[in-house]
């Protein structure tokens, strides 16, 4: 999608198209809810997934809308959406990062061992496993380095944003800032969900995360002037 490349332009022209030619259609609906979380507008995000639940409340596809509740901070509406696919290698990966945000590092441990996750994007369950089993600071160092090596240069921005975020919640702070700078550069709608997001808060005062803060502001700000401009 075009989105996930860092086209937010595009993107949001095709689903407006998509939206203008079939406005009772869930899936359109969903398309620009996905589109609107990478431009970081999780407000208007959440509200197209609530129009494509409301046309088709058993897609199972909908499911990502949990990341949009995610970052809101709604963790009772994204596990409700998550529930849409559950049981899958997906459904397991959305839920170690809703168990970390309430601090359920049991909970983390169960779930990732419960069966297979998804490899590509879960290059950081050996970092997280060590410092769940509270392994060595250093082989915890020695894992995150490696799994930021493999994620830097995705396509796709969100998972090396929720990359960054695993760094954060394991103290990798320096991995954290370098994640989330990578996330902004290519794209991604880190603002404002940076600002509450509890993984990030050993790093939230320092000036690397506010120039990232910065950046992912102008670049929202880019895209509203963009989006202001067309036609209705």
């Amino acid at each position: 999608m075009a989105v996930e490349k860092g086209d937010l332009e595009d993107a949001y022209r095709d689903a407006k198209e998509l939206l203008k030619r079939r406005p009772e259609n869930a899936d359109a609906h969903f398309t620009m809810s996905y589109m609107l979380r990478y431009a970081g507008l999780l407000n208007e995000s959440a509200a197209e997934c609530e129009r494509a639940l409301a046309i088709n409340p058993t897609n199972a596809g909908f499911r990502s809308c949990g990341i949009t509740y995610l970052l809101l901070g709604n963790i009772p509406r994204a596990k409700q959406f998550v529930q849409l696919d559950a049981g899958s290698t997906w459904y397991r990966t959305l839920m170690i990062y809703i168990l970390l945000r309430e601090g359920d590092l049991d909970g983390v441990l169960r779930m990732g061992q419960s069966g297979p996750r998804n490899r590509a994007e879960t290059n950081w369950w050996p970092m997280l496993l060590a410092f769940l089993l509270k392994h060595p600071q250093t082989e915890i160092a020695q894992e995150a380095r490696g799994a930021s090596a493999v994620i830097m240069d995705w396509r796709d921005s969100e998972p090396i944003f929720f990359t960054a975020e695993v760094m954060g919640f394991v103290g990798q702070n320096e991995e954290a800032l370098r994640l989330l700078r990578r996330s902004v550069e290519r794209h991604y709608g880190a603002y404002p969900a940076m600002d509450t997001d509890p993984a990030f808060t050993q790093i939230s005062t320092t000036r690397q995360f506010h120039q990232i803060r910065e950046s992912a502001m102008a670049r929202q700000q880019r895209f509203l002037q963009f989006r202001s401009q067309l036609p209705p």
